[in-house]
């Protein structure tokens, strides 16, 4: 499935393409973990940050 086909090449594709991986890929023990680091840990630190890089 290609999920970024909408908007691919754009910044956006970017940093949809990092939140989906650190939202549904990034290796978790278990969906409670994966949960807790997108909304407070290291997967907020990467998705603030990767926002911060591609906005124009």
């Amino acid at each position: 499935m290609d999920t970024q086909k909408a908007v691919k090449g754009t910044r956006w594709a970017g940093y949809q393409a990092i939140t989906e991986y650190l939202d549904h890929y990034a290796k978790a023990a278990i969906a409670e973990v994966r949960a807790r680091r997108t909304v407070t840990g290291t997967g907020a630190d990467l998705t603030a940050r990767a926002f911060d890089l591609l906005a124009v």
